[in-house]
């Protein structure tokens, strides 16, 4: 992994005397990584293979992504590989047509040298240009003593599924709440859900 070349200038203060001051090093790196650009690549040996490319404006890592990072709907067959500025995401499951897939990277990169996170990231796949614009937004919060419950999953499962299966089966649509209890489900299809919540990464 490459890493970015810092030149330090030594300036040389004159007061009566000759004094040599130490280089300060420039100002610390605070602002996380930003994409500049994102690009869908198709394999035309496997058409279910699909590698999202996101291009960044400096040298990047991952950062907990296996408790951070998720797809909506689920998807089981799914790669993330990092070289020098590129995340590329290599989905090779099959997917539903007429789905919009919602791939969340909130807080999972960094950047190289000081470690700043990117909070917010999020990137949507569209499958056969079809836009579903229902939404669902909420805040979750432990009924007793109401305090808010970050970095939990929060499902939605069809409105028809029987209450004892609901652990059991793959939810339609998956959420995690940020730090402060939210969650958020973009483009919904136009029907009836039920809700659970579960904290834990299993």
């Amino acid at each position: 992994m490459k890493s970015n070349l810092y030149v330090f200038i030594i300036c040389l203060f004159l007061y009566g005397c000759a004094q040599i001051s130490a280089p300060s090093g420039g100002e610390k790196d605070t602002n996380p990584p930003s994409i500049i650009h994102a690009e869908i690549l198709e394999n035309s040996a496997n058409r279910n293979k699909k590698i999202i490319v996101l291009k960044f404006d400096e040298y990047i890592q991952l950062n907990k992504l296996d408790e951070y990072f998720y797809v909506s709907p689920p998807v089981e067959k799914i790669n993330i590989t990092i070289h020098e500025k590129d995340l590329s995401i290599i989905v090779e499951d099959t997917l539903i047509q007429n789905c919009i897939y919602h791939f969340s990277l909130n807080l999972c990169v960094k950047d190289n040298n000081e470690g700043n996170i990117l909070d917010s990231l999020n990137f949507q796949l569209h499958q056969n240009n079809i836009v579903d614009t229902f939404t669902l937004s909420g805040y979750l919060k432990e009924a007793y003593t109401l305090n808010i419950i970050n970095n939990a999953w929060v499902m939605l499962f069809s409105d028809t599924i029987n209450d004892s299966l609901i652990f059991k089966e793959t939810p339609l649509y998956i959420a995690k709440t940020d730090k402060n209890g939210r969650f958020h489900f973009p483009n919904l299809k136009d029907s009836e859900y039920k809700m659970a919540a579960l904290t834990g990464v299993d």
